[in-house]
């Protein structure tokens, strides 16, 4: 998949979870704020504008998922992007 198809994605994914989120900080507002946040980290990586922490938090995704096999040694997330 191209870059600029996939570029949106995270946006959208984002707005959502954020949009979920209310001020009563219940568990599933939590959990909506923990997507908002890794989706903010995948989306500066996906822009080539990561802050330090956007790269320390898809690189231990990624390396998680090789570990299980879920994921090959030689590829990583963003291997499916042309960019």
């Amino acid at each position: 998949m191209k870059k600029s198809e996939f570029n949106a994605y995270p946006g959208q994914e984002i707005n959502t979870a954020q949009g979920r989120t209310s001020s009563k900080d219940s568990k599933f507002d939590r959990v909506d704020s923990g997507r908002a946040e890794f989706l903010t980290a995948f989306k500066g990586v996906v822009d080539g504008k990561p802050r330090p922490k956007d790269v320390g938090v898809v690189g231990a995704i990624n390396d998680g998922l090789q570990k299980l096999g879920l994921l090959s040694r030689d590829k990583t997330l963003l291997s499916g992007l042309e960019f």
